[in-house]
């Protein structure tokens, strides 16, 4: 058996049995922290208007879907790449028994960060958006780890 690991792959050949079959795996791989969701546009997304769950109570917002579910490693960033497609007030923000902190970026400038102000000690951000790519950042409070779901909410 021979492994080889290169910077964008890992080759595993597994040579088998007396007639000496080969087999080979290749994966390959990118930043494996880094993943790509897009917020479906307004029709999509049920329309939570001036909610009273929504805002700095930490309340989880009525009808929120879930954008995905992803795990934190200890002492790692998650970075995903969240695309915007409809202007206006979003809550972004996590839910888990993991002590989360967010930030937010736009065209490589930090727009928003925040630690506590949802449930659990996860984090909430609420902000005006553009149409656009942001970059958010998910860690764990001193080195916390676990599994997390990411909420991307249009509020109006």
């Amino acid at each position: 058996m021979t492994i080889e690991l290169e910077k964008d792959a890992l080759t595993l050949t597994i040579i088998m049995g007396e007639a000496g079959t080969e087999i080979t795996v290749t994966m390959t791989f990118t930043d494996i922290n880094r993943t790509t969701v897009v917020v479906p546009t307004f029709d999509d997304v049920m329309d939570v208007g001036s909610d009273p769950g929504v805002g700095d109570s930490g309340e989880t917002i009525p009808g929120a879907v879930p954008l995905l579910n992803d795990t934190l490693e200890s002492r790692e960033t998650n970075t995903h790449v969240i695309t915007i497609e409809t202007a206006g007030q979003y809550a972004i923000y996590t839910e888990s028994n993991v002590d989360t902190v967010g930030s937010l970026s736009h065209a490589g400038v930090m727009i928003a960060e925040d630690d506590d102000s949802g449930q659990a000690f996860n984090f909430k951000i609420i902000i005006t958006l553009e149409p656009g790519d942001y970059e958010l950042d998910v860690w764990g409070w001193m080195s916390a780890y676990g599994p997390y779901t990411l909420f991307v909410v249009l509020l109006d």
